[in-house]
């Protein structure tokens, strides 16, 4: 309950920690923005409920300050609505986390749901078959095969990073953990429900499509839903809410209706954003990789845990901040809990791993931010670098940046490649001290027994765990160092 007591407290945070530099403090500051800005008020007859309630429970609790005003009450109901929403998202993801973990729950749903799945993509292969004759193109292929990468492993690895060394600290940190809980989910799904990609002999597709260091295909991964389209949906969802709410646009002149609010991105901005999602979706479909109703089921999917993350990021940023002395252990036992959970699919694929990729990668970053707090990555830090580094795309921004770039993708892969090798030295030994049943793969040679523990997934938690871990101290130390 340790946890759900700090998230009823950051609302209206003690004296104490009003600073600029307190993370409960960001977050009411944040969250005062958002109200401000003209976001759905709590209706008044559900308010009243939640006042008299929050009071009847701090009277009890001997807690009600006589003093205490109207403002006060407002406060603390506040911090009891929020700590509804977080209670209920909370429900959510842990009722998702037991339909994958027990096979019990998930086996039966695929036994109903896969039948119904496949008569979809039967009937959708007629789609992709027309879609690839009436636009089939060289150009088209290198186009939207270059667009799927932008929602790979790969891009997430070098991308966010570049958001942690350029100042934008708060962006990262939500990118990071919301990028590891939407790959996880859509992969998760994926492996519980097992349905068919299009398999028609008329479908044209890639025979092979590599990410991460895994030796399986992505065209060996299930269909339904498209996790391309679940990423498309969260990642620009995600970029126009949090834009928005910065105000980032807000006093500069572009071209818009009267109506348009100041504070949201351009539009010519904002479709450029839906456009790039859109052909995301549309290229899976082009490439034979998907039928409509893996489309379908993706961007569903997408907006429901978009919706459920702008409900608790701003919690979960606190969390990651307020310099909990055992966060690092909490965060490593819900990062192997989660993976512990992942459903066992009916065959290989390379789905689990980049679930694996990106929620170790999302610890080693808790790890790090854990380490260097508030001396580096907060807001006071952020402008400061800001403000040294100019506008970015001046050239003195983009020196900075390249300069960054440079010392910090090497740092980033040699981390990646200790970590590995330590992982591999180290487990094995472990696993053999400890009398547990573990094994190493060998590529194209050797697949461990889904009953047995692969070591190699251990090696990768590691590697990718010191990747995050880099990204947000070792880089920072070499910055220092250099002077850059």
């Amino acid at each position: 309950m340790h946890p759900l007591f700090f998230f009823l407290m950051i609302r209206r945070p003690p004296r104490s920690t009003l600073s600029s530099s307190s993370a409960a403090s960001d977050v009411y500051k944040r969250q005062y923005q958002r109200r401000v800005r003209g976001t759905r008020p709590i209706p008044m007859e559900s308010a009243g409920q939640m006042e008299s309630w929050a009071m009847l429970l701090l009277r009890q609790r001997g807690g009600l300050d006589p003093e205490c005003n109207e403002k006060c009450v407002e406060s603390y109901a506040a911090g009891v609505h929020d700590a509804m929403k977080l209670v209920g998202a909370a429900g959510a993801v842990m009722w998702f986390c037991a339909l994958a973990a027990f096979p019990s729950l998930h086996v039966p749903l695929r036994k109903y749901a896969k039948p119904w799945l496949l008569k979809r993509v039967k009937h959708g292969e007629d789609v992709v078959v027309a879609i690839q004759t009436a636009f089939n193109n060289p150009v088209l292929d290198a186009f939207h095969n270059t667009l799927a990468l932008m929602c790979g492993v790969e891009f997430y690895i070098t991308f966010l990073p570049f958001l942690f060394w350029i100042g934008e600290p708060s962006l990262a940190r939500s990118l990071t953990v919301f990028c590891a809980a939407m790959t996880y989910m859509g992969n998760a799904m994926k492996d519980a429900l097992c349905s068919p990609r299009p398999s028609d002999k008329k479908v044209r597709r890639e025979s092979a499509d590599m990410q991460g260091d895994s030796s399986l295909s992505a065209t060996q991964e299930y269909g339904f839903p498209s996790t391309h389209s679940v990423n498309a949906v969260c990642f620009t969802g995600y970029l126009i809410h949090y834009f928005n709410r910065q105000g980032a646009f807000a006093g500069m002149e572009f071209s818009a209706p009267t109506w348009w609010p100041e504070s949201w991105l351009p539009p010519v901005v904002l479709g450029l954003l839906s456009l790039w999602c859109a052909n995301i979706c549309f290229g899976r479909v082009y490439l034979g990789m998907h039928t409509p109703i893996d489309i379908l089921g993706g961007v569903t999917l997408g907006w429901l845990i978009l919706f459920l993350w702008i409900t608790v990021e701003d919690f979960c940023d606190a969390w990651i901040t307020a310099g909990y002395m055992l966060l690092p252990v909490y965060q490593l036992f819900y990062s192997v809990m989660i993976l512990y959970a992942y459903p066992v699919p009916e065959h290989p694929n390379p789905s689990f791993s980049y679930s694996l990729y990106l929620t170790a990668a999302c610890n080693g970053v808790v790890l790090g931010v854990w380490r260097t707090y508030p001396r580096l990555h907060s807001p006071e830090w952020a402008r400061a670098l800001i403000l040294t580094r100019g506008d970015l795309l001046s050239v003195q921004g983009l020196t900075f940046v390249g300069l960054r770039f440079v010392v910090g993708i090497p740092i980033v892969l040699v981390a990646r490649q200790l970590g590995k090798s330590l992982g591999l030295f180290v487990l094995p030994r472990v696993a053999k001290l400890l009398k547990m049943e573990g094994q190493l793969e060998v590529p194209g040679k050797t697949v461990v027994p889904s009953n047995v523990l692969n070591l190699n997934n251990g090696a990768r938690f590691i590697a990718y765990s010191f990747v995050g871990w880099a990204t947000t101290d070792w880089c920072f130390t070499a910055f220092e160092y250099l002077g850059i």
